[in-house]
């Protein structure tokens, strides 16, 4: 009986890891990709590991989906998108110049950036696709004002982020 028990025991293991890899993506075949709004993505990190900006970054690297040579180093900022598998951006809330440039990190899967509000002459199109941990998104923020967005999948559950340029609210 303790025998059968056991071979229950290790063919759920084995279900379960087997399920839990599939959402951990891959690279992509030919390593390329671009985001909606023509911008470069990348998944790949500085070579220590680390990304740049005030945001925090995750202990658990994450496995790249996407890569074009750009990275988060060559941002200005850095908001991580579900770090240690939260369901936040990191910080919610980031202040800067006109003319700065945030890289967007996935740290977590299923998560996209659906922007609600933007100044006017803005054309920010954030990124409407479900993305993958590993992700990156970088956008240049030029007009002054906010900009509000969110996760659609996990907008019930307060995933909201704003990017304010300038002196604006």
């Amino acid at each position: 009986m303790e025998s059968d028990r056991r071979g229950v025991l290790i063919a759920a293991a084995v279900a379960c890891t087997t399920s839990v890899g599939g959402c951990l993506g891959t690279p992509s075949d030919d390593g390329t990709a671009t985001n909606d709004d023509g911008g470069d993505t990348d998944g790949g990190s500085d070579a220590d590991g680390t990304v740049t900006g005030d945001a925090e970054p995750s202990t658990t690297e994450p496995t790249p989906t996407e890569t074009t040579g750009a990275t988060a180093a060559d941002a200005d900022e850095t908001v991580l998108v579900a770090p240690d598998g939260s369901l936040a951006f990191d910080p919610a809330e980031l202040r800067v110049a006109s003319g700065t440039t945030v890289a967007f990190v996935w740290r977590g899967s299923g998560h996209n950036i659906a922007v609600t509000n933007q100044p006017d002459d803005a054309a920010w199109a954030g990124v409407s696709e479900v993305q993958d941990a590993g992700y990156q998104h970088r956008h240049t923020f030029e007009v002054a004002g906010a900009y509000d967005y969110v996760c659609e999948p996990h907008e019930f559950a307060g995933m909201t982020g704003r990017v304010v340029v300038g002196d604006g609210d």
